[in-house]
């Protein structure tokens, strides 16, 4: 059985943070989208996707 794939924007802020988690914990494949630039940590499990906010960039991410 495959995984469930959730894609977040935000995830290094305090609501995303606590998303990641609570997905991951619940058996998602969490993909968190960081801006290029940013620094900031991720939950631990949660796959690290550095892009800008655009389309084309959010299309490939959520395919894989």
């Amino acid at each position: 059985m495959l995984a469930s794939v959730a894609v977040i924007t935000g995830g290094t802020g305090f609501i995303g943070w606590n998303l990641c988690e609570s997905l991951r914990d619940s058996g998602w494949e969490v993909r968190a989208v960081v801006r290029p630039s940013s620094l900031n940590a991720l939950p631990e499990g949660v796959q690290r996707v550095d892009c800008e906010l655009d389309e084309e960039a959010m299309a490939a991410v959520c395919e894989g």
